[in-house]
């Protein structure tokens, strides 16, 4: 198997926190303060009002050697390790809500010497998906998306060969949507190819979208990019080419929008709730005080194709500000899976806020 920026006016974006206020030796709430958060024309009289867990999640999510930002989708919290030298080595690892581990997989092909996970997912039926590359000894490399069985084996895989398959999601019907690369000629130019596709465990590839040459040949589009599935479509943000992309699965052509990042800060993060509701996690990497840090919502310009990036209030600030928003992990149903400042267990202790959009 080896073988553009426009002004405008824009919806009000709402964040009902509720959150402890005694985290330490809990792992769920024992005293709730609704906070009703938001950001736009006016404050706003109304907002959710629900009781969410606070969890904290055994560390090995992020202890390995190699362990990539996990991710939270489709009811579990997914962890990666970028590389494997060895096979029957965990590389994959599901967690549930209750913050202990409860599935892993050990991804590797007979004749590889280096495997290079580069991103994963899960199925709605909680099996693993992952998408990277496969490196033989002579020097030659096959990519990939693979799916396991609920034990952790590998059952099909899908070779991608010319495609790079760096940022997956699964759709409802259990195909892959991913925006990756097409990789470099020896004139480091990008090879020609689409930046987008959809793939058939059976069938293989069965959509391509999006040529590569839309972009510039650097930065890559697939860096510092996410995807997401929904019920209705496939979206992602690409930071690095300050796009916003939708689509839905029973078109045939892709929404862009341009879709700048905040200043001075990088994304870190992303969540997608249905269409026009994306939220983003943005960071200053060089300045740990940086009041612009933290979650923001993504607002259209639909008559433009613009989108702009908005900081929810309340949950932006510099990091020693207790509250704030500092891990954007993904979305679970209707609520966001954050981690905050200030909580005395630090990232491994995930909370759920609930975002609201009025018009």
């Amino acid at each position: 198997m080896l073988d553009k920026f426009i002004k405008f006016r824009y919806k009000r974006v709402v964040l009902t926190f509720v959150w402890s206020l005694a985290f330490v030796g809990s792992n769920s709430l024992t005293e709730a303060q609704e906070l009703k958060i938001a950001h736009g024309d006016s404050l706003s009289s109304s907002g959710l009002s629900e009781t969410q867990e606070r969890v904290v999640f055994d560390s090995s999510f992020m202890n390995g050697p190699r362990t990539a930002s996990p991710r939270w989708e489709s009811g579990y919290l997914i962890s990666r390790e970028i590389e494997t030298f060895v096979p029957d080595t965990p590389n994959v690892r599901l967690y549930d809500k209750s913050g202990r581990k409860v599935r892993e997989a050990s991804i590797w092909f007979q004749g590889a010497q280096r495997l290079l996970i580069k991103d994963a997912a899960v199925t709605s039926d909680g099996r693993i998906v992952a998408s990277g590359i496969a490196e033989k000894p002579d020097g030659t490399a096959a990519p990939f998306i693979a799916l396991t069985n609920l034990a952790g084996s590998v059952t099909n895989v899908v070779r991608t060969d010319g495609f790079y398959p760096a940022n997956i999601c699964v759709a409802p019907d259990s195909t892959v949507w991913s925006f990756g690369g097409t990789g470099y000629n020896e004139s480091n130019r990008a090879n020609p190819g689409a930046v987008l596709r959809h793939f058939d465990f059976q069938k293989g590839q069965i959509g391509a979208f999006i040529s590569r040459s839309a972009y510039p040949t650097s930065p890559m589009p697939d860096e510092r990019a996410f995807i997401r599935c929904s019920s209705t479509q496939a979206v992602v943000y690409a930071a690095q080419v300050h796009e916003y992309i939708e689509m839905d699965y029973d078109s045939t052509s892709p929404r862009r929008y341009l879709a700048e990042v905040p200043p001075n800060l990088k994304f870190d993060g992303f969540a997608s709730q249905g269409p026009k509701n994306a939220f983003g996690y943005f960071a200053n990497h060089l300045k740990n005080s940086d009041p612009t840090e933290g979650l923001y919502a993504l607002v259209f310009n639909e008559s433009g194709k613009t989108a702009r990036w908005v900081p929810v209030a309340g949950a932006v600030g510099p990091g020693i500000q207790s509250g704030i928003i500092r891990t954007l992990w993904g979305s679970d149903g209707q609520a966001l899976v954050v981690s905050r400042a200030g909580d005395p267990a630090g990232r491994l202790a995930f909370h759920w806020v609930i975002p609201m959009r009025q018009q």
